[in-house]
């Protein structure tokens, strides 16, 4: 398999991240019957998700080193 064919290295920083901005968005949208509203600005909650994770998984690492 070439270097070109080869699937990227999972971050997983950003994985984390992912699955928090998930979630969030979910509980920031509101649907009614005639519209959708965002309680939140998507692009603030990708950056807070972000955050999160790296500090999760400095917490994890940190623990992890005192186990």
């Amino acid at each position: 398999m070439s270097q070109a064919n080869k699937e990227p290295a999972k971050d997983p920083i950003r994985a984390l991240a992912v699955e928090i901005y998930i979630e969030l968005i979910g509980h920031a949208v509101t649907v009614t019957e005639n519209e959708a509203k965002i309680n939140a600005s998507p692009e603030s909650l990708a950056k807070i998700s972000f955050k999160l994770a790296e500090a999760f998984e400095k917490a994890e690492a940190e623990i992890m080193a005192d186990a």
